[in-house]
């Protein structure tokens, strides 16, 4: 009876003792299943945030944060093989899901950051891209007043706008901010010199300088009852007067870099001063329709000529040129004469018959306060 008894208890610890590792194995079998499918969930994860830091471009706009991500990813992958490889039969997966949910976060972050950095880098490009084209556009009309300097700076910026656009079509919206920036630099060269012109048509002194002239030459044909005329380029306008009466207001066309004033051959520029006709033109003797020929260059234009290669402000080569004539062919909406005055022909008609040789005539710039925009507007003006 005894050895039955103790067969018996025999079997059934060792059915508990069975029982109870299948309950063991079946149970560290859970915890690693668990824990293995915590570790895939940080895993996927990890890799989703990693793939979307990657499409919005992270490596150029948050490399940072975006090789936080994937070092911490890389940490992730040498934990893992290290859980598994330990004697402890359930892998612990725990410092591996640490890095994982790290990565992820890190990939977000990088994501969030690369959409803000690129969404601004193409806001400032779009903007800065606009403003070269606004200030190129305005300030074009201006055209050879600008000076060489500027009109090349001008060019460049125009190719440096022209990439930047191709860049931004591309989504290539970092380089295409520093094209476009790269234009906006240039444009200052031409702004430099738009606020040069400007300043000379705002300084008080030089324009009572030029109202001094216009005075004196109304005081003269009022003294003298004899006709003079006063051309005012802002205003692309020539007025005749008679006894110190205007009668008769001409629109006329300039030269392209009217705004100007006269220094040497060449400079497309329409002298500024008191002259006088030294002859008059029929038709058949001029290539304009007719001509009044003026003093040009007169004493003070000699002076101030030689001033300018003395003080190595003109070439040693500049010439100081000459034949400048209020002639026929005007009305062409263009400032087109290489420093001349053009009126319409029925117009030249009429004032070619009211002058005579030694009738004086005036060039002023303005006699009131212009802006650039004003200028701006007198030479679009030339145009329409």
């Amino acid at each position: 009876m005894r050895i039955v008894y103790s067969r018996r208890w025999l079997i059934a610890g060792f059915v508990l003792a069975t029982a109870s590792a299948l309950v063991g194995i079946a149970t560290v079998r859970t915890i690693t299943a668990t824990r293995q499918d915590d570790f895939n969930r940080a895993r996927a994860a990890g890799e989703r945030a990693l793939a979307q830091a990657t499409d919005v471009r992270a490596q150029r706009w948050a490399p940072g944060d975006l090789a936080d991500a994937q070092d911490a990813f890389r940490a992730a992958l040498i934990s893992e093989r290290i859980a598994r490889a330990s004697l402890w039969p359930i892998p612990d997966f725990a410092e591996a899901t640490a890095h994982l949910t790290y990565a992820g976060t890190a990939a977000r972050r990088a994501a969030v950051a690369a959409g803000h950095l690129e969404t601004e880098a193409r806001t400032e490009a779009q903007d800065v891209i606009a403003d070269v084209a606004d200030t190129l556009q305005r300030h074009a009309v201006l055209g050879p007043a600008l000076g060489a300097d500027a009109r090349h700076a001008a060019s460049r910026a125009r190719l440096a706008r022209d990439q930047a656009n191709l860049f931004y079509r591309d989504g290539e919206y970092e380089l295409a901010l520093a094209r476009a920036r790269d234009a906006r630099a240039l444009t200052q060269t031409v702004l430099a010199r738009v606020e040069a012109i400007g300043s000379r048509y705002a300084d008080e002194g030089q324009l009572g300088h030029w109202r001094q002239l216009a005075d004196d030459t109304l005081a003269w044909s009022r003294r003298t009852g004899s006709a003079a005329i006063v051309v005012s380029k802002v205003d692309h306008r020539l007025t005749l007067y008679i006894g110190g009466r205007a009668v008769q207001h001409y629109d006329v066309d300039l030269s392209d870099n009217w705004v100007a004033d006269k220094s040497h051959a060449g400079d497309g520029a329409v002298p500024e001063g008191r002259y006088h006709v030294t002859a008059k033109k029929g038709r058949g003797q001029s290539r304009y329709h007719k001509a009044l020929l003026l003093d040009y260059p007169n004493a003070a234009d000699r002076r101030a000529f030689a001033e300018a290669r003395r003080e190595g402000r003109l070439h040693a080569s500049a010439r100081i040129g000459g034949l400048i004539e209020i002639h026929g062919n005007g009305g062409q909406q263009q400032d087109w004469t290489n420093g001349c005055v053009a009126l319409q022909n029925p117009e030249m008609d009429e004032l070619f018959a009211r002058v005579q040789v030694g009738t004086p005539v005036t060039i002023i710039g303005a006699t009131t306060a212009r802006t650039v925009d004003d200028l701006r507007l007198s030479a679009a003006g030339a145009r329409d």
